[in-house]
């Protein structure tokens, strides 16, 4: 029962619904197998039909599963026969051929001929649509037919037929094709079976040579395949309908067509029919010139042909290659591709080989190469003849003999040229025989290059062979009837209301009144009163070559003619000639009711037809429809700006009151100050949709405007604060409090406004009061850099609103943030003190500081510079001894020096300062290793000890707000509390500096008094030099006169035992008797006083002398090897004491050398 209901909703094309039925049975699980397996076979079917193959594909399987589930093998078969055919949809027509194979092996097994007949008829379709032995699907599809005509199967038996027809067009043999599928017609109408008689008639318009029968009969088919529901055939209908049309000339209807058809196939996954029209549509793209779309559709197609291995389309690409190279006048490579198309298509059908030697024959008549073209003519010459001179799918029969007759006429062979012209001419007038539509007829003439230049030809001929007008005109001579126009022209009505944009309507009509009428020129003039004339082309179809205004500026003078009365008008021009040397020329104003829209301008040269009082009723009724609807749209249109200005109206104001909520939960969240401003900037750009707004702020302390909002073009700005010019646009809004609007450059200009520096002059724009504690306290301003005029009431009244809601707000965000930052401000310095009372460790101290101005003024990096250099004349350098946040490692590594650079400026200059476009500074100096920012801001503050500057703070902030005034005086702030904490440090260190020195010199005082060991008092004084200067290198010198060598015997570092006298600042120390201190370029001083350094090199030197009764006997000195400028006088001093009390020693200890001498010489003369 549901199997039955199920083929009944599919024969009335309601396959959605059978769809349903099907699958409400299937659920439930007492159906039987045989059973399942139709109901499974019609749903799969069903998908095929509405183009949802993926699930087509799956029922089948569910089929197959079923089939080895029960182990019958007709089951398998009838599963196999459906998997086939959905594989061929696919367009996997090798596995299709093997599925059906598989079945066909099946039915004869099951000994059921309905079966066997099926799987032969599976079997012929998938070798038909793979080109794949199609005198084998011939003989397939005759036995499938002969079996199902033997049991009385209707249907089957007209479907068998019409496959066998399309095997039969596939081997070029389209009588026998058409008779066959004529009786596959006749069947399917018997039967009422719509889905086979789509089939039939498409076969049959196939292989009509008549273009307005093929269009019909297609036009059939695609009626009958829409009421049995079968979308894929619908596509290829359409497709086909699509290359009839460009058979015609008429590529832009043939192309919409074919993309319709195209992305029918596209959903449905069917790449077969797909292919078929992207290669198409890649042809009419080449020939209308337009190479990008060309190339897409072609690389798609050929992508496709490779997935596919579709043999039809092998030698599609080298053709595709060739059309591409002609069009770019490549012409050797053009003729290359076409030849190597030629070799591919030689295994292929005849269709795809003439195309290919016809085109290779046009390649090399372009490059010059009259022989080698003569060969590709000739030989496609002589096939067609052989074939009866058929019709062909791909080409023009008459481009074919055209092509041979120019090649022919380029190696000097008239009298053969002449035969190739008539039998063009032939081909050309046979294709339009049955054509009664004139505007078809003339389209065929005018529309395609290669047929115009056989009309041309052909005309030049009969004149020189003096032909009969009959003869000569013959292509202008067919039964004309004007009733198929007209009938057309009710389904263009019926169209021309489905047109929902005043765009598509102009191509539409500009395109319907080319089929129509034929014309070869055609505009669309609409009344437009700010254009020249008042009048402006809407759309257009020239001749390549031709241009569209230098039409119209000849056509104009009729144009107004016809504005004026209105009429219609038909003329032909020049006036006397004959009719073939004329122009017909139609005009036909667009007037709904008394409203002249426009005009419709169409023209033919007499070669290709004349214009008649039949074409003007039938474009005069046209024009009537298309200005109704043109009428229409333009109100529909009317109504939406109405209801899209309500609209936007509405969410206007509805902005208004997101705007002003999002300013109380500002408030309520409490945001600071410039959080407020931002989201007040940022709704106010969303909701008026402009990247043009500022927000400015006054300060009355100062009299200065700050910019706390402000964005150009989308970009946010950090600008200066500027003064108000007295009697200036500030002083009218602080004077009025009411909005001040400039509508016009020249408005602003009167009124004395100039862009701000760093900004570009608006052609329009609106500056409101923000009103709060009875006083404008700032500005809100909006500005338009494309149009003048561009501000309306509900602009202003939105800024209005806004600036009323938001002053009170702002101010009291101002001063609530104001104390917030004084109370932390406040308590950092009391923290700051306190740490500073309760430490005298100079790196924690400033590196809590640090801390608190990176933390507090909302800084990236912060660091604090302390000096590290800058004796012997040079400036001072300074080097960071804490640093915070990103760069804090590069910022250490980094010396400022005095007087360059940002820092090193503001530290010459001893004046606190921040900077808030540190990028176009010029003072400005990258940090090694840091990368470029943008918007990056510099706060310095210098630490001064009285009126000498001891280093400075610095804080870095990158894209976030400037740094303002208050900031900057906090940061001073934290700079003295840091110059505090240095002097205590200072101080202390000092202290305990010299409590050092006093307890080395006693120590070594006490010890020097109480020893005469010279060794251990030298062991004694250098380890407290070394400990009390933190020494790299330290060393005690004596000389030894009597070797006059000098030796080492306290070393500490990179020291020798013993040296010559002479080498080296010792020597130089010993021989001058005079100290030296060295902060510098030692190996450049040392050379200076004609010596050199010896040992390891240092970077600050001081060495004393060792005197011992007014002569140097020897040297103190202490090195650094990391530092520059380590020592000093006062150093210098406490060695030289040091040196002075171990000179004493040596004395002493060299006295009661000899005195122990001088005794013992005594005992030894006593006991003498």
């Amino acid at each position: 029962m549901a199997a039955q209901q199920i083929v009944d909703l599919a024969w009335a094309g309601q396959h959605e619904h059978a769809i349903a039925v099907a699958t409400a049975a299937l659920a439930h699980k007492s159906v039987e197998t045989d059973e399942r397996m139709t109901l499974l076979d019609l749903r799969s079917e069903s998908y095929i039909a509405v183009g949802d193959l993926k699930r087509a594909a799956a029922d089948a399987q569910s089929m197959k599963a079923l089939a080895k589930r029960e182990a019958g093998v007709a089951l398998l078969a009838r599963a196999l026969c459906r998997e086939a055919f959905v594989q061929s949809r696919l367009g996997d027509q090798r596995a299709a051929i093997a599925t059906a194979a598989a079945a066909l092996k099946a039915a004869r097994r099951s000994r059921q001929p309905q079966l066997e007949a099926l799987s032969l008829w599976r079997l012929a379709g998938a070798q038909i649509a793979g080109r794949i032995d199609p005198g084998a699907a011939v003989a397939n599809a005759k036995r499938a037919a002969d079996v199902f005509a033997s049991l009385g199967d209707t249907i089957q038996q007209g479907r068998a037929l019409q496959t066998k027809g399309s095997a039969l067009w596939v081997l070029d043999e389209n009588v026998k094709s058409r008779k066959t599928s004529v009786e596959a017609l006749a069947l399917a109408r018997q039967c009422g079976d719509l889905f086979g008689q789509g089939s039939a008639l498409n076969s049959i318009a196939i292989v009509e040579p008549d273009l307005a029968a093929s269009l019909r009969l297609y036009s059939q088919a695609l009626d009958d395949w829409k009421a049995a529901g079968y979308v894929l055939s619908q596509a290829m209908a359409t497709g086909n309908l699509g290359a009839s049309y460009a058979d015609l000339g008429l590529y832009r209807r043939a192309r919409r067509l074919s993309l319709d058809a195209a992305e029918i196939c596209r959903r449905a996954g069917a790449r077969t029919p797909l292919l078929v029209s992207i290669w198409n549509l890649a042809e009419w793209e080449f020939q209308a010139g337009s190479l990008d779309d060309a190339r897409a559709f072609a690389a798609e197609a050929a992508a496709v042909t490779r997935a596919l291995r579709d043999k039809r389309f092998h030698a599609h690409p080298s053709i595709a290659a060739g059309w591409l190279a002609l069009r770019e006048r490549r012409l050797a490579a053009a003729a290359r591709h076409f030849e190597r198309a030629v070799k591919l298509a030689e295994s292929l059908d005849a269709t795809t080989l003439l195309q290919a030697l016809t085109e290779a024959g046009r390649a090399h008549l372009a490059a010059g190469h009259p022989a080698a073209a003569l060969a590709a003519t000739r030989r496609a010459a002589k096939m067609h003849r052989a074939m009866g001179f058929v019709p062909l799918d791909s080409i023009n029969p008459a481009a074919l003999w055209w092509g041979h007759c120019r090649a022919l006429q380029a190696n000097g062979m008239a009298a053969p040229a002449r035969e190739a012209l008539e039998q063009a001419w032939r081909l050309l007038l046979g294709r339009i025989g049955g054509l009664s539509d004139e505007g078809l007829r003339r389209n065929y003439l005018n529309k395609r290059e290669e047929n115009r230049e056989i009309v041309l030809a052909w005309i030049q001929h009969a004149r020189e062979r003096k032909l009969p007008r009959k003869q000569r005109e013959a292509h202008l001579a067919g039964k004309a009837n004007l009733g198929e126009s007209f009938e057309r022209l009710v389904d263009t009505g019926l169209r021309l209301n489905e047109i929902k944009s005043e765009t598509d309507l102009h191509e539409f009509l500009v395109d319907e009144v080319t089929e129509l009428s034929g014309a070869e020129r055609v505009l669309l003039v609409l009344e437009a009163p700010d254009a020249s004339q008042g009048l402006t082309i809407a759309g257009s179809l020239v001749p390549k070559g031709e241009d569209e205004h230098a039409l119209l500026e000849a056509v104009t003078q009729w144009l107004l003619e016809a504005r004026r009365n209105r009429a219609v008008s038909l003329r032909h021009t020049p006036d006397g000639a004959e009719s073939i040397a004329q122009r017909s020329h139609l005009i036909v104003p667009l007037i709904v009711q008394r409203d002249l829209l426009g005009y419709i301008y169409a023209d033919i040269d007499g070669a290709f037809g004349r214009f008649h009082d039949g074409d003007r009723d039938l474009l005069a009724v046209l024009a009537s429809q298309a200005a109704v609807a043109l009428a229409n749209l333009r109100f529909a249109a009317g109504l939406e700006r109405k209801v899209a200005g309500r609209t936007a109206e509405l969410e206007q104001r509805a902005g208004e009151l997101t705007i002003i909520n999002s300013i109380q939960q500002g408030i309520a969240g409490e945001l600071s100050f410039q959080a407020i401003v931002d989201l007040v900037g940022d709704k106010l750009r969303e909701v008026l949709k402009t990247g043009d707004m500022a927000i400015g702020w006054h300060d009355p302390q100062t009299n200065l405007i700050h910019s706390l909002y402000t964005y150009e073009h989308g970009r946010r700005l950090d600008l200066p604060p500027v003064q108000p010019k007295p009697e200036g646009p500030w002083e009218n809004l602080v004077r009025t409090r009411r909005a001040l609007i400039w509508n016009s450059l020249a408005e602003q200009q009167a009124a004395g406004i100039a862009a701000t520096p760093g900004t570009d002059q608006a052609l329009s724009a609106v500056r409101v009061p923000i009103v709060g504690s009875d006083r404008v306290l700032g500005d809100l301003t909006m500005e338009n850099h494309e149009r003048e005029h561009a501000f309306g009431e509900s602009e202003i009244r939105l800024l209005t609103t806004v600036a009323a809601s938001m002053g009170v707000a702002l101010e009291n965000a101002r001063l609530f943030e104001e104390i917030q930052r004084r109370t932390r401000e406040s308590a950092a310095l009391f923290e700051v003190g306190r740490d500073i009372s309760s430490t005298l460790d100079l790196p924690t101290v400033m590196d809590r500081i640090a801390r608190h101005a990176k933390e507090l003024l909302g800084a990236e990096t912060s660091a604090i510079f302390l000096p590290e250099g800058g004796k012997d004349g040079r400036a001072p350098s300074f080097r960071a001894i804490v640093a915070e946040g990103e760069s804090a490692a590069q910022v250490k590594d980094t010396v400022i020096v005095a007087g360059v650079g940002i820092i090193g400026s503001i530290i010459d200059s001893g004046h606190a300062e921040f900077v808030n476009d540190a990028d176009h500074d010029p003072r400005a100096v990258e940090i090694a290793g840091t990368e470029q920012a943008a918007d990056e801001r510099l706060m310095v503050a210098p630490l001064r000890a009285g009126k000498t500057v001891k280093g400075a703070m610095a804080v870095w902030r990158v894209a976030g707000k400037p740094f303002q005034k208050s900031e900057l005086e906090f940061l001073v702030g934290l700079s003295l509390a840091a110059a505090v904490a240095m002097e205590n440090a200072r101080l202390f260190a000092d202290a305990q500096q010299r409590a050092a020195e006093l307890d080395t010199v006693n120590t070594v005082s006490r010890e020097l008094a109480g020893k005469l060991d010279l060794s251990a008092l030298i062991e004694l004084v250098g380890d407290q030099i070394r400990a009390l200067f933190k020494a790299d290198i330290a060393y005690v010198a004596l000389l030894d006169r009597a070797t006059d060598m000098i030796h080492f015997p306290y070393r500490h570092g990179d020291v020798s035992a013993s040296r010559r006298r002479g080498e080296g600042l010792t020597s130089r120390i010993i021989d001058t008797g005079e100290a030296l201190l060295l902060n510098r370029d030692l190996n450049g001083q040392a050379q200076a006083m004609g010596t050199r350094r010896v040992g390891k090199q240092a970077r600050s030197y001081l060495g004393v002398p060792i005197k011992v009764d007014g002569r140097a006997e020897g040297v103190i000195s202490v090195q650094s090897t990391e530092r520059e400028g380590v020592y000093d006088g006062d150093d210098q001093r406490l060695l030289e004491t040091i040196a002075a009390n171990l000179g004493v020693a040596l004395r002493n200890a060299r006295l009661f050398a000899e005195a122990q001498e001088a005794r013992a010489q005594a005992e030894a003369a006593n006991e003498a």
